[in-house]
């Protein structure tokens, strides 16, 4: 039984798949890893592509009377490889003191939306302020991964300000 299991660790005929199976899983995990974070800052910089030219619209006044959901919904046609954007986009403006300038903060508040929520919103208008006001506008939405290696969703953020121009 010795000479058997002496024999047995001397081989060497099995030394590559055994270092297969082990450095396989750690570079697959890797790649998979990889390729996800690469689609979240694609979609990251489609966001933040799609909320600047729908604030563009708004600057240039070709939007009327924009209310939150239509503005919504321009920035996900603009994103049309994001599936459920309308379900996961929310967009937040906020008018900025410009005596302090004290600007709100990176992220927007960002949550999935629910039907009560999004029926609550359709009729709530963006407040355009008044002349010169400047306005910063954060977009937040959850996207889901599209790996098995990470289950949990990812919050994408994107912002961008306009100010109001005089209209004389």
């Amino acid at each position: 039984m010795r000479q058997r299991l002496a024999r047995f660790f001397r081989a060497e005929h099995a030394t590559a798949s055994i270092e297969f199976v082990i450095a396989f899983p750690v570079v697959l995990l890797m790649f998979l890893v990889t390729l996800e974070l690469t689609f979240l800052m694609a979609r990251n910089t489609l966001l933040q592509q799609a909320l600047d030219v729908t604030m563009r619209d708004v600057r240039l006044g070709t939007i009327v009377d924009p209310t939150r959901i239509s503005l919504e919904d321009r920035v996900c046609d603009r994103m049309p490889t994001i599936s459920d954007c309308r379900d996961s986009l929310a967009l937040e403006f906020t008018e900025v003191n410009q005596q302090t300038f004290a600007m709100p903060g990176q992220r927007a508040p960002c949550a999935r939306r629910s039907i009560e929520d999004m029926t609550a919103r359709a009729n709530d208008t963006y407040e355009t302020g008044e002349q010169n006001a400047l306005i910063v506008v954060r977009a937040c939405m959850v996207v889901d991964t599209i790996t098995p290696v990470m289950t949990d969703a990812f919050d994408l953020f994107a912002r961008t300000a306009l100010v109001i121009e005089p209209t004389e």
